[in-house]
């Protein structure tokens, strides 16, 4: 295989695991009927405080540990203000943002560590020994973070947990009615809080990941929108784990693409920066031209069958429309 190929696929596993884990978080979320955006907030909790107590106590997995932990608290915390002070998950997610981002950068200056909190070392390698005689997938494959093999893991557990257990059952039935759910006996306010508490946890181990598995640093706002690419990717993949994860590792490749054009041309750099966010625009379009076909193609045949039928048809303006068929379902889906 071509050295150039080799050197996107290495790097891309690698910056694509971040990118699972916070949308592994997300999905569960998302499942649950709620929009979190803070992934982006608490990935960048959890970035620092993984490099800042594993430079502390001397131990990566420390680091590893209180990355989880503080992500954990700080998505307890927007659970308890969405859940039980009924606040918008959307309002309440930017402004944890801002707050991770502001005490991240007052933590970090204040130390007087010149804009970078730096390690000597980070997330050890694993060499597995039956990949290791493979020509091609061995060198992909071979030699990355544990973090980098528990993104992969992930998505099939995502998927067995949503499809295969009780739990997952309740998560799906709150997400698509949360009324039927609570007639049924399910507490949609511990069902919600769980999902808040899994999306903490893995994005815990996406900054942990982030800040310790390849860089060994803290910088400010070192996530730079990963946490929002991540959310596009559970958008853009419909809540369905499989294709979560194809959208992770398509957002993750095109960054490792970008690096990589940028080493080896003149082009200007801060285009080629552009390129993974430009691919997220263009993929929240296309699934949202989709829904919104979707939906229209639907109130057709509602309208077509209760023609046949005699009855009278849905009122004009809530027939879905090709421009106003996603604004429709979401909003059909909050009144139910």
């Amino acid at each position: 295989m071509p050295r150039t190929i080799l050197d996107t696929l290495q790097p891309g596993l690698q910056l694509s695991a971040p990118l699972l884990l916070a949308a592994v978080g997300g999905l569960f979320s998302y499942r649950a009927g709620v929009f979190n955006i803070a992934l982006e907030g608490f990935m960048l909790i959890a970035a620092f405080f993984s490099v800042a107590l594993a430079s502390y106590a001397d131990s990566i997995w420390v680091g590893v540990a209180a990355g989880i932990v503080s992500a954990m608290l700080l998505a307890a915390a927007m659970g308890v203000v969405v859940l039980l002070f009924k606040a918008d998950e959307v309002i309440v997610g930017i402004a944890l943002n801002i707050f991770a981002l502001g005490l991240t950068s007052y933590l970090l200056n204040s130390g007087g560590n010149g804009g970078f909190l730096r390690l000597s070392s980070g997330l050890p390698t694993v060499s597995i020994g039956l990949l290791r005689g493979i020509p091609v997938v061995g060198d992909i494959i071979n030699g990355q973070d544990p973090l980098v093999y528990v993104s992969w893991l992930a998505i099939p557990a995502a998927a067995w947990t949503l499809k295969g257990s009780l739990f997952g059952l309740r998560l799906r039935a709150v997400g698509e009615s949360p009324l039927a759910a609570q007639a049924a006996g399910i507490s949609v306010v511990r069902i919600r809080f769980a999902s808040f508490l899994l999306s903490g946890f893995f994005c815990g181990l996406a900054g942990a990941e982030l800040a310790l598995g390849s860089v060994y640093l803290f910088s400010e706002n070192m996530t730079s929108g990963r946490g929002i690419i991540a959310f596009a990717a559970v958008i853009f993949g419909g809540g369905i784990p499989l294709y979560v994860g194809i959208a992770a590792l398509l957002f993750g490749f095109s960054e490792a693409i970008a690096g990589l054009v940028q080493i080896g041309s003149t082009f200007p750099p801060q285009f080629v920066l552009m390129a993974p966010y430009i691919l997220v625009i263009l993929a929240l379009v296309l699934t949202g031209r989709r829904q919104a076909l979707r939906s229209y193609l639907h109130g057709k045949r509602r309208a077509a069958a209760a023609s046949a039928s005699g009855e009278a048809p849905a009122p004009p303006d809530r027939l879905a429309s090709p421009t106003l068929g996603a604004v429709d379902s979401v909003d059909s889906g909050k009144e139910a």
